[in-house]
């Protein structure tokens, strides 16, 4: 892990675009699919015993905010806001799943619209990697963060070393002036 931090700068934000290319086209094919299959998601929804109270409303709540999620991590400047969203939203679906797990309930894999898993435990696993994905891309843009204002800093030190205030150049202007 500590010789993948230092990889050229270059070399960790394509890492770290494919990473949000992959997470935004799941969510959002996940989203189509429930979008698609709206009918069965409400039924499922009902079913549910989480979601009981409310089903029509997280019947599209679920794939709105899979919709957000998805646009909010294309774009660098919402991109880590994006990631946070996707770690919580990932880690209570992974919850949820686990609790479903325990019991003899189907329930609806969203993940299968993309890549056709045959049953809970290979959706556990997918998600579990997504889990480490997520984390990986958010230590990726925070280590960046971390340097771009390490580098501003430095920045403006030397600034303000080079540039004097109007004060140090009256001095120096009357000290050149005696030494004429």
């Amino acid at each position: 892990m500590i010789i993948f931090f230092t990889f050229p700068l270059k070399l960790k934000e394509f890492i770290s675009d494919l990473i949000c290319l992959f997470l935004s086209f799941t969510f959002f094919s996940a989203a189509i699919v429930k979008f698609l299959n709206i009918y069965f998601f409400h039924n499922w929804m009902e079913r549910a015993f989480i979601f009981k109270l409310f089903p029509s409303f997280f019947t599209y709540f679920i794939p709105l905010v899979e919709l957000l999620i998805s646009a909010s991590i294309l774009f660098r400047r919402y991109r880590l806001v994006g990631l946070y969203f996707t770690l919580l939203f990932l880690v209570l679906f992974e919850v949820y799943m686990m609790l479903l797990s325990g019991q003899n309930m189907p329930f609806f894999m969203p993940f299968d619209g993309m890549f056709k898993l045959g049953g809970w435990r290979r959706e556990i696993n997918l998600t579990i990697l997504m889990i480490c994905l997520v984390f990986l891309d958010i230590l990726i843009l925070e280590a960046k963060k971390i340097s771009l204002k390490s580098d501003i800093k430095s920045d403006v030190s030397k600034i303000l070393r080079n540039t004097s205030s109007p004060a140090l150049i009256k001095q120096k202007t009357k000290g050149e002036a005696e030494n004429l």
